[in-house]
């Protein structure tokens, strides 16, 4: 409760003597201060593992050491600042409690993200495949709508998602129709859904190989739906403030999906969202995403 009084001192400071104030907490002693701000000696008592005394009244004391493996280093640390997403560096960076919402994407916000940027300059320089990587996501549908998205990646980085194709009660055949009567380059590579794999009763081929014998290269890696989402918004918000992801306003079902896409707020521990409509567009972008991203997951252990 005492630290929770002196934060709401350092609120109501004026900017300079605010500053000056940290300072000096950041290079105090933490007892002493207590002890102070309480006009009385603090009580304290002596760790069980180690030397350090801790406030006799606390309800909670985390004891532990270093071992010889140290901190990480501070390169490391600024480079996982670009990779990761701003809420994952809050919670398991920063040790803050992590934000909860029924929002599968809270980071989204239209005025960010969403713009009417040009993309004349970009469909002339196609073949300058150094700049500009064309690339789409599927979301396979019949009755439920299929969702065809089509972006490309600049030199920076960044995600452009140009056009979308929103169909219901089509064949595949009819859908591959339409995608290749878009003015936009084709594809280098679709990202899909994995389930595209199964084989149609009937006619013995699956959704992928029909793309795949029309000329399109499919992707369709198998990725959890947590780890998705957290490859959504990482890029949708690094941790550095970055943005990896923009959006043309012509794409009104991916917007509204990324609004409206949600948990289920009766059960807050739930990690599959709601499937009610706006799921197809968000997976569309989430399959199209966890195949561009794919070293993102590559583990390196190192010692320091």
């Amino acid at each position: 409760p005492h630290f929770t009084k002196i934060e709401q001192f350092i609120r109501d400071l004026d900017g300079a003597i605010k500053n000056l104030f940290v300072d000096v907490l950041l290079y105090c002693d933490e007892l002493n201060l207590i002890a102070t701000y309480r006009g009385e000696p603090a009580p304290v008592v002596k760790s069980l593992t180690n030397d350090i005394r801790v406030p006799a009244d606390a309800e909670i004391t985390l004891e532990g050491y270093l071992d010889d493996r140290g901190f990480i280093e501070i390169d490391d640390a600024i480079q996982q600042l670009g990779r990761v997403g701003a809420e994952t560096w809050q919670s398991e960076m920063l040790c803050r409690r992590p934000s909860r919402s029924d929002s599968v994407y809270p980071e989204f916000a239209p005025k960010v993200h969403v713009s009417d940027f040009d993309i004349a300059p970009i469909v002339t320089a196609a073949n300058r495949r150094d700049r500009y990587t064309w690339i789409g996501g599927i979301d396979f549908g019949y009755r439920s709508p299929t969702v065809l998205l089509w972006a490309f990646v600049d030199d920076r980085d960044v995600l452009h998602i140009v056009d979308e194709l929103v169909v219901r009660e089509h064949t595949t055949e009819q859908i591959i129709a339409q995608a290749k009567q878009r003015a936009w380059p084709k594809p280098d590579w679709i990202g899909a859904d994995p389930a595209g794999h199964q084989r149609n009763e009937h006619t013995g081929t699956s959704t992928i190989t029909l793309w795949r014998r029309a000329g399109y290269a499919v992707r369709a890696r198998c990725v959890g739906i947590e780890t998705g989402v957290k490859a959504v918004r990482r890029r949708l918000q690094r941790a550095d403030g970055a943005v990896g992801l923009r959006i043309h306003s012509r794409c009104n079902t991916l917007i509204e999906a990324l609004t409206m896409y949600h948990y289920p707020p009766d059960k807050p521990e739930a990690e599959t969202p709601v499937k009610d409509g706006h799921d197809h567009a968000a997976d569309a972008l989430r399959y199209m995403i966890i195949n561009l991203d794919r070293g993102d997951w590559n583990v390196t252990v190192r010692t320091y």
